[in-house]
């Protein structure tokens, strides 16, 4: 049910009437009872559902520090929700039981090898486990290159530090081009940083300018 303090109203297409709207109305509009994709509140109804069912229904306990990550202690199971996808770590003879018993409250499509989280890529070779953001990298360059319309004059710098003596005072006083947007594009870096590159953060930390 859509857990709201104040109820939404929609208008249903109509290969979704019911037989006896036909001919009768125009434009009907039906208080909305569950969560609609789209809705400002899908995704938080969505987590409050899901948390009653690890929590209440399978015994799961939360971790404290770590929202939307939950472990179960007799399995040593570690479960970790993120908008509609469910991450499950831990002894692999116990995996088929959980999804089993998730699916007796949860839709759910079967479950496949860790590729893509939150942004990263993970090329999993034996024991050992790679985070590759390639992809989310060029994404925040093409945001970047996006956001300044194709007027962006790119400078030739050397990395991963940029040489200091190329900056000049100008740079720190004049409004820049992307100052709408310098924050996305800023926090888009430092997620890279805070999942698979923190030697970066301090190259992007330091040679920061006010936009």
């Amino acid at each position: 049910m859509l857990m709201v303090d104040e109820e939404t109203y929609v208008d249903l297409p109509r290969e979704l009437w019911l037989d006896s709207w036909h001919g009768k109305f125009k434009q009907p509009t039906v208080r909305l009872q569950k969560a609609l994709y789209g809705h400002p509140l899908a995704s938080a109804c969505r987590e409050m559902h899901l948390r009653q069912v690890l929590v209440g229904d399978l015994g799961l306990t939360p971790v404290d520090g770590h929202p939307s990550v939950f472990r179960c202690a007799k399995t040593e199971l570690l479960v970790v929700v993120y908008v509609d996808d469910v991450l499950l770590s831990g002894p692999e003879q116990f995996h088929d039981s959980f999804w089993s018993s998730l699916r007796k409250y949860i839709e759910l499509d079967d479950p496949e090898p860790l590729n893509q989280f939150i942004g990263i890529n993970h090329v999993i070779q034996g024991p050992k486990c790679t985070f590759n953001m390639a992809d989310y990298c060029q994404q925040a360059i093409d945001l970047y290159v996006e956001v300044v319309e194709g007027k962006a004059n790119f400078r030739q710098v050397s990395t991963p530090y940029v040489n200091e003596n190329m900056l000049t005072q100008q740079d720190f006083e004049v409004q820049g081009q992307v100052s709408h947007k310098a924050s996305s594009v800023l926090m888009k870096l430092l997620w890279v940083c805070r999942l698979a590159r923190p030697d970066l953060a301090y190259a992007i930390s330091s040679h920061t300018m006010v936009a």
